[in-house]
């Protein structure tokens, strides 16, 4: 259970919000959806970092989708005037 305190993936948010972004500015899917898919980015991405333990990869994967979502409503927050 080492990984999950591991800094270096936290480097993985900035990859699904700017993911995220790309998304919303091509419109393929409507925004009420995006934070079910950052959820899903990062089940995914965590399922390849957890060396095959369920709890872990469910622990980092939602972790990281649920960091992805908060930083994409900070930015979209401080934006809006």
């Amino acid at each position: 259970m080492e990984i999950i305190l591991d800094p270096r993936y936290a480097a993985i948010v900035p990859v699904i919000v700017a993911m995220l972004g790309v998304i919303k500015s091509a419109q393929i899917i409507p925004n009420r959806y995006l934070p079910l898919l950052a959820l899903l980015a990062g089940l995914i991405i965590g399922g390849f970092l957890a060396d095959g333990d369920v709890i872990e990869w469910l622990i980092i994967g939602g972790g990281l989708g649920a960091s992805a979502i908060g930083v994409h409503s900070g930015i979209k927050n401080s934006l809006q005037k």
